[in-house]
Formats: C-alpha cells, sequence, structure tokens
C-alpha cells in the first residue's frame, strides 16, 4: 500500500523514523490546501492548489503506527485519494472545522 505524507513524516523531519523501513516511491502532488498549525501542518482535500509531498510503500504495521501519531480517526482522518501523478495513496486528511483561513501555506510545502 501507498502513503503519501506532508509534514512531520517526511524525509528529514521529526516522525521520518516511523518510515525508516519503508521504500521511498517518489514525490506527488495532491489537489487541496496545507495549513500551518503551529508545530505541524494540516491538509485539506479542497481547492485547486497543489500540496506536495512525498510517497512511501509501507506495510500494516507501519500504517497502524502512522495512525497513532496522527489521531486516525479522531484528529486527522485517513483516506485513500488519487496524485496528480495517478497514485492510489493514503494520505492523513485534517478536519475542515478546525482549519483557519488565514493559516494556509500558499506554496503547498511544509
Amino acid at each position: 500500500m501507498l502513503l503519501f505524507v506532508y509534514g512531520t513524516l517526511k524525509k528529514g523531519r521529526g516522525n521520518d523514523g516511523l518510515l525508516s523501513t519503508s521504500k521511498f516511491v517518489g514525490f506527488d502532488k495532491l489537489k487541496g490546501k496545507l495549513f500551518d498549525l503551529g508545530g505541524c501542518p494540516g491538509y485539506l482535500n479542497q481547492g485547486e492548489s497543489e500540496v506536495m509531498g512525498e510517497v512511501y510503500e509501507i506495510n500494516h504495521p507501519t500504517l497502524m503506527h502512522c495512525d497513532v501519531l496522527e489521531g486516525h480517526p479522531h484528529c486527522y482522518k485517513r483516506e485513500i485519494l488519487t496524485t496528480n501523478g495517478g497514485l492510489k495513496v493514503w494520505v492523513y486528511i485534517y478536519p475542515e472545522n478546525r482549519t483557519r483561513e488565514n493559516t494556509i501555506i500558499p506554496s503547498g510545502e511544509w
């Protein structure tokens, strides 16, 4: 299975160790918005902007560890979306009711 990451799970970020045994597939983008939540970003799959991230091939135990980190399903909700490159990926989505327009990251990269 594939996982799209856009924040602390990216290479060189604070939680990248969770993906240390996973295969890096490549860089890709998703349509949507990225929000600055302070110490981490939140992704919302709305709008025509692009969010840049990394795609990893992961196993089920790694997905479960990532679920714990992301607070799925109570904080972030994990869903399958299609990247701009045509890959079906799991991605963690932040609830719309918790976002504020003034915290959008215009570049789409955190």
